[in-house]
């Protein structure tokens, strides 16, 4: 189920073909419980734009840091306006590997974010999932 996810993350990035405007450079920490969440990645989606929609990408370090790159550009950032944000595990194991099913380890717990990126510098968007 994670692996769709990220999917349809990437899928919904190559829609986008340019920045789609201004955009604002967005970091944060993504934290589970008060601890810092690793590999977690990070999307922010804005609604659609003659078509488009430009969204942005980051990955958490083991300190649960992150910064986002705009999908299409890999430009620093996210277009401004209202975004969807969501949050999945990223992990490496291919389903049905191993020998027990630990699909429970890698599901956050399911959270609604939105978060408004304005022109006003750097923002810092912090989750506590």
């Amino acid at each position: 189920m994670i692996r769709y996810a990220i999917l349809l993350m990437v899928c919904l990035g190559l829609t986008g073909c340019d920045s789609g405007g201004s955009q604002a450079p967005i970091s944060g920490v993504i934290t589970l419980d008060g601890q810092p969440l690793e590999n977690a990645s990070v999307t922010f989606t804005p609604p659609a734009v003659d078509g488009q929609v430009v969204t942005s990408n980051g990955l958490t370090d083991a300190s649960g840091k992150y910064s986002l790159k705009v999908t299409s550009t890999d430009a620093e950032g996210a277009v401004l306006g209202t975004h969807t944000v969501t949050i999945v595990i990223v992990s490496d194991e291919i389903e049905g590997d191993d020998e027990t099913d630990d699909s429970d380890e890698n599901e956050l717990p399911e959270h609604d974010f939105s978060f408004d990126v304005t022109s006003e510098g750097s923002t810092s968007a912090n989750f506590d999932l």
